[in-house]
């Protein structure tokens, strides 16, 4: 059965709180604004619970890969510390 979409944003917030911390996004769920809530509900949707959820890889695989692709981009404003 196909996933509604209210119900494909509810699975993928519960993934983005388990790999980011309630607090983590509690906070950005504060920064909502009506021009930024419908893309931040199609995120939490598609990357959060189609790409996170998707079977055949771990969560931390999944991890892993994002881990690895922001260091090779020299992102380092995504880790917290000095960088």
């Amino acid at each position: 059965a196909e996933k509604t979409a209210d119900s494909r944003i509810a699975a993928g917030m519960k993934t983005r709180r388990a790999v980011l911390s309630d607090a983590y996004v509690d906070g950005t769920v504060k920064k909502r604004t009506p021009f930024n809530t419908e893309f931040q509900d199609f995120i939490t949707a598609i990357a959060w619970n189609d790409v996170w959820n998707r079977p055949g890889i771990s969560r931390r695989e999944r991890s892993f890969i994002v881990l690895s692709i922001t260091i090779g981009l020299r992102h380092w404003d995504e880790f917290p510390g000095d960088g």
